[in-house]
């Protein structure tokens, strides 16, 4: 069965939607003070420059940047205590600021088939009677895979590499730090304290 085309109709609230929101009832201008401040400082016992030091700021340069500074350290105090007198009795505290939606709740889900997960389990093995898991020490050459040939993060791909790594492993010169060698051994050189 096929259903018949229905034109789209606007629902009966839109109208009554858009007149609220067409009308601001509040502007956060009221926020801020209406005129200029009277005094040099917000507050009588706070100076300026003291501040600035403790902030490791720069000194104002001229009387005018001094002002400057102060009324915007005005304007600021002003817009806290409004902040801070608004009624907060019944609210919640935020534990945290996340993202609630379906794709923020998606993306900070670990699961089993998370990418980290999954690698994490496959160096595991099962030992024992009562199947404890243990992690598998890695091999040199695969320690060497992952760190990278001089150690650092990089990736080391192919039996060419491995083979590479084999060699130098094989070519190294233990003794080429020794400040002293006899034959193939190393000198201590220790005694009593000169």
């Amino acid at each position: 069965m096929v259903k018949p085309h229905l034109p789209r109709t606007t629902p009966r609230h839109s109208s009554t939607i858009r007149t609220l929101l067409s009308k601001p009832t509040w502007s956060i201008s009221s926020l801020l003070p209406q005129q200029p401040p009277q005094s040099p400082s917000p507050q009588p016992n706070i100076s300026i420059p003291h501040l600035l030091r403790l902030s490791s700021l720069p000194l104002p340069s001229t009387p005018q940047h001094l002002s400057s500074i102060t009324s915007t350290l005005h304007s600021q105090l002003h817009f806290v205590h409004a902040i801070q007198q608004i009624n907060t009795t019944n609210i919640q505290p935020l534990s945290s600021i996340r993202d609630e939606t379906t794709t923020g709740l998606q993306e900070s889900t670990i699961s089993l088939s998370h990418p980290v997960i999954q690698k994490a389990l496959s160096q595991e093995k099962i030992v024992g009677k009562w199947k404890r898991p243990r992690r598998k020490q890695p091999t040199y050459f695969e320690q060497q895979r992952e760190e990278g040939p001089a150690g650092g993060a990089g990736e080391v791909e192919g039996e060419n590499s491995a083979a590479t790594a084999a060699a130098a492993l094989k070519n190294w010169d233990v003794l080429g730090t020794a400040s002293e060698k006899v034959g193939g051994y190393f000198v201590v050189r220790s005694g009593k304290g000169e």
